[in-house]
């Protein structure tokens, strides 16, 4: 493991390969249109509307070096059994918490992490204490808002 590897699954790799290509084919063609159509209305000094697309376009190009970035340094986490029951990177797991309500999770890599979606990074407060546990073990997380106990109750 090196500092510049970036974990992914699979389909982790390839929402990158998709944003990257809408960046890059959708946005960034309409934007850089929105910029030749302001500068030749003599849109420059009354109306931000020229720098706020040149703005928009700045962002569309480092999130595009970001994501090439990304996926130069890509290691796809392997998608299997778990053959010895411990958590670790693309394991899916479910865990009950100190009030007894259950969530389930994956853990990946910090580029894919959305606790919307049920993914949790490995270098979280949370995933960190998980890795290497097994189901059955129970978990105590220390977080700014207090002490959480979570029991693993299964691994995938």
């Amino acid at each position: 493991m090196t500092s510049d590897t970036v974990y992914l699954t699979a389909d982790g790799k390839r929402a990158l390969e998709t944003e990257m290509q809408e960046l890059l084919t959708v946005r960034r063609p309409g934007v850089i249109e929105r910029v030749h159509d302001a500068q030749a209305d003599g849109d420059v000094d009354d109306s931000g509307s020229l720098e706020e697309a040149k703005d928009e376009l700045a962002q569309i190009d480092a999130r595009t070096r970001e994501i090439e970035n990304m996926l130069r340094h890509a290691e796809i986490i392997p998608e299997h059994a778990n053959g010895d029951g411990t958590i670790h990177l693309g394991s899916r797991i479910v865990v009950r918490d100190q009030f007894g309500d259950e969530q389930t999770w994956m853990i990946v890599g910090s580029a894919e992490a959305n606790s919307r979606s049920g993914k949790i990074s490995s270098e979280s407060l949370v995933g960190a204490a998980m890795m290497g546990k097994r189901s059955g073990e129970s978990v105590v997380v220390q977080a700014p808002a207090g002490d959480m106990t979570y029991t693993i109750v299964q691994v995938a």
